[in-house]
């Protein structure tokens, strides 16, 4: 999902707006519970295992709320073309994750507990997390 032509598989960013204000009080409780580390290394797992699951939450109401059964369809119909695409190009292994993904999605009826579509939320929110984090940094790289 990361990969720049994959990228058409991400949420819009109208889709995700609505979920922005509960991640950011989700990240705004974790600093609160999260003790502070001098050198800013990753927290002890007991204190960022709430955080995670929070954060899971989060990611599964918003799975749950976005990919309707018409919204799923949408997503296989283009995984199918981004698979045969990479097949066509001898790109097996793409084509095999893509495959993958599809396989997971044919008879989902728990969008929410779906991995590859918990996965895809969760990428989706990333450039928009890293642009609120640029903002709070001062506005981007220095010249």
């Amino acid at each position: 999902m990361e990969r720049p032509d994959a990228r058409f598989l991400l949420l819009a960013p109208e889709e995700i707006e609505p979920w922005l204000p509960a991640l950011d009080e989700c990240c705004e409780k974790a600093q609160a519970i999260l003790p502070e580390t001098p050198d800013r290394g990753a927290p002890d797992a007991p204190f960022s295992k709430p955080v995670q699951d929070a954060i899971l939450s989060i990611l599964r109401e918003m799975a749950q709320s976005i990919f309707t059964r018409e919204r799923i369809q949408q997503l296989i119909s283009q995984l199918r073309k981004y698979r045969s695409e990479h097949f066509v190009a001898g790109d097996k292994t793409i084509a095999g994750y893509a495959m993958a993904a599809i396989s997971s999605l044919e008879q989902e009826n728990e969008p929410g507990q779906n991995r590859f579509l918990v996965a895809l939320s969760l990428a989706s929110l990333k450039p928009a997390l890293e642009d609120a984090e640029n903002a709070e940094d001062g506005g981007g790289s220095p010249p």
